[in-house]
C-alpha cells in the first residue's frame, strides 16, 4: 500500500519514490574513492614495519594521479626503495630508486639512497659516482641555505674504507663530512665522523692511533656511542678493556642498572636485562649496536674464561637479534656462530644437553664446525 502524501510529490509514485531513497544512500558510498596517495604515503611514513612500509607505498603508487604531482610519487617510491633495502631486497630497491630519479632528475636524496644500494650490493665504483652526484647536486643548488649535507661525504667515506677497501682515500671525505657537521652545529655528526676513522684505524690494527681519537671523545655528547667504539678496538685488539666498556654501552643503552652476573645462568630470563626496581625490559626499537655489544663481550669474557658471563652475553645476543632481524645484514654479528660459542662455553661448564641443542642450530644456520661435532 502506498503513502499517497509522498508518492503525490515524486513522479510515478510510490515506485520512484522508493528508487530515490535507494540513490540518497548509494550515492555517498560511490562518491568515496578511497584514501588519496598522499595519506598512504603518511601512513607508510609512520609504519613501523618495512614490510607494512612496502603494502602502502604500493598503494600509494596505484592511487596516485596527476594533479597530485611527481614530486609526491618521487618521494612515495623513495620510501618503498628504502624500505626493500632495509629487508635486502636490492634490485627491487634499485629499481624503485631509478623510477624516483626519472620522475625528479637530480635529487641529491635520490641519489644517495642509490649510491647506498649499489655499495650493498658490492658495485662500489657506481656507488661512489652516485655519491659524487649527490654532492654536486646541492653544491649546484643555488637556493640551498647552509653547507652541503655532512652525510653525502661520510657516505662516500663509508663506501671508500668499506666497499672498495681503500680507507686513506675515505679519510679525506671523513674530515670534510666532520667539518660541514660542525658547521650545521650537529655535534653527532662531528662525532660519528671523526670515531668512524678511529673505528676503521683499529680495523686495520693500528690500534694506539685509533683509541688516541677515541679518547679524545670521552665526554662528547655522543659519549654513550664512544664507550661501543672503545670497546670495539680493545676488543679487536685482544685486550680485557673491552668488558668494561660494552659493560658501560649496554647499561646506558638500556636505561637501567644491569645485573648480568645473577641473570646470566637462568635459561627462564637470558636476554633480559632488570631495572634497579626488578622490572623487565627487552629489546624492542634498540640500537642493533646492541646486539653487537653483547657477543663481542661475550667473546671477550669468553677469553678471559669467565663462562657463566660470557653464556648469558651470547643468549643476550641472541634474544635481541631475533627483535631486530632487519638489522642483521648490516651488522658483524655472526648469529651461527653465536650460537656455536654458547655451546662450547656450555659444554666446558658441563651443561652438554644445551650445548648439543646449541651446536644443532648452528649447524641448520650454516656453521660447518658445528656439524662435524
Amino acid at each position: 500500500m502506498s503513502n499517497g502524501r509522498y508518492s503525490a510529490l515524486v513522479p510515478g509514485g510510490s515506485k520512484s519514490l522508493s528508487l530515490l531513497v535507494v540513490a540518497l544512500f548509494v550515492a555517498p558510498c560511490l562518491s568515496y574513492a578511497g584514501p588519496t596517495a598522499s595519506e598512504y604515503k603518511r601512513q607508510a611514513d609512520e609504519a613501523k614495519d618495512n614490510q607494512a612500509r612496502i603494502d602502502l607505498t604500493t598503494k600509494a603508487i596505484e592511487a596516485w594521479t596527476e594533479p597530485e604531482g611527481k614530486s609526491l610519487l618521487a618521494w612515495i617510491y623513495q620510501l618503498r626503495a628504502n624500505a626493500y633495502h632495509d629487508i635486502a631486497e636490492f634490485e627491487p630497491a634499485l629499481a624503485d630508486i631509478d623510477k624516483s630519479l626519472e620522475l625528479v632528475p637530480g635529487n641529491g636524496y635520490s641519489l644517495d639512497i642509490r649510491g647506498a644500494i649499489l655499495s650493498s650490493m658490492g658495485r662500489c665504483d657506481e656507488a661512489i659516482e652516485a655519491r659524487t652526484a649527490a654532492i654536486k647536486s646541492e653544491e649546484d643548488d643555488k637556493s640551498r641555505k647552509g653547507p652541503v649535507s655532512w652525510h653525502y661525504y661520510f657516505n662516500r667515506a663509508n663506501d671508500r674504507i668499506n666497499c672498495l677497501k681503500t680507507p686513506e682515500q675515505g679519510f679525506p671525505d671523513l674530515a670534510t663530512a666532520a667539518s660541514l657537521a660542525r658547521k650545521a652545529k650537529d655535534p653527532r655528526g662531528a662525532y660519528e665522523a671523526t670515531a668512524f676513522k678511529a673505528r676503521t684505524l683499529c680495523k686495520l690494527k693500528k690500534y694506539q692511533q685509533g683509541l688516541a681519537i677515541l679518547r679524545g671523545l670521552v665526554g662528547s655528547k655522543d659519549s654513550p656511542r664512544v664507550q661501543f667504539d672503545l670497546g670495539e678496538c680493545y676488543f679487536r685488539w685482544g685486550k680485557g678493556e673491552a668488558d668494561g666498556h660494552f659493560t658501560k654501552f649496554i647499561r646506558t643503552q638500556l636505561g637501567a642498572k644491569e645485573n648480568i652476573d645473577r641473570m646470566a645462568g637462568s635459561a627462564s630470563r637470558v636476554g633480559e636485562e632488570t631495572t634497579a626496581g626488578g622490572s623487565i625490559l627487552t629489546y624492542d626499537n634498540l640500537n642493533p649496536e646492541i646486539i653487537l655489544a653483547f657477543y663481542w663481550r661475550g667473546i671477550a669474557r669468553e677469553r678471559r674464561k669467565k663462562l657463566l658471563e660470557a653464556a648469558g652475553d651470547f643468549s643476550k645476543a641472541i634474544d635481541a637479534s631475533s627483535e631486530t632481524p632487519q638489522a642483521r645484514w648490516r651488522t658483524e654479528f655472526d648469529l651461527p656462530d653465536c650460537y656455536y660459542r654458547r655451546a662450547g662455553v656450555n659444554a666446558r661448564r658441563g651443561d652438554k644437553v644445551w650445548a648439543k641443542d646449541d651446536l644443532r642450530e648452528a649447524c641448520r644456520l650454516g656453521k660447518k664446525q658445528a656439524c662435524r661435532k
